[in-house]
């Protein structure tokens, strides 16, 4: 049974692949039964967590379907603070608490602040050459 033909569609309807939940009980070596969030169950190859797109290899499926959605640029967790969607849950999350998060890091041009010097950093590179100065013309500063 092809995983990506048959899961794929499914799998990226998941809230979090981390949500599925096993069938309690001892399971065939050569296939996996999960239950869907929807209660649907989907019998699963167990070979190995291969890539069919990529042929990037996972130990875990659950792994291989995160994965899966990158593929798909399916990002279905959104921040409902200033509408940013994420693919993983766990970015979501990470980027919720940078909302929480004193910003001690301000831009000296624009004055817009970063909870990580990484981001003033990279923020700072749109500050640099011919587009830049171009904005400054335009705007007379």
């Amino acid at each position: 049974m092809d995983l990506l033909k048959k899961s794929l569609s499914e799998f990226l309807k998941f809230e979090t692949a981390v949500e599925i939940v096993h069938q309690i009980g001892q399971l065939p070596d050569l296939e996996e039964e999960v239950l869907l969030e929807n209660g649907e169950f989907y019998t699963v190859e167990k070979t190995d967590y291969t890539c069919q797109i990529c042929e990037k290899a996972f130990s875990q499926k659950g792994n291989l379907m995160r994965h899966l959605r990158m593929h798909e640029g399916v990002k279905p967790f959104t921040c409902e603070l200033c509408g940013h969607k994420f693919a993983q849950k766990a970015n979501l999350k990470k980027h919720l608490d940078a909302h929480s998060q004193k910003k001690d890091f301000l831009c000296n041009l624009c004055h817009k602040a970063f909870v990580q010097k990484a981001n003033l950093l990279q923020h700072s590179k749109i500050h640099s050459g011919k587009n830049f100065e171009l904005i400054l013309n335009i705007y007379n500063v």
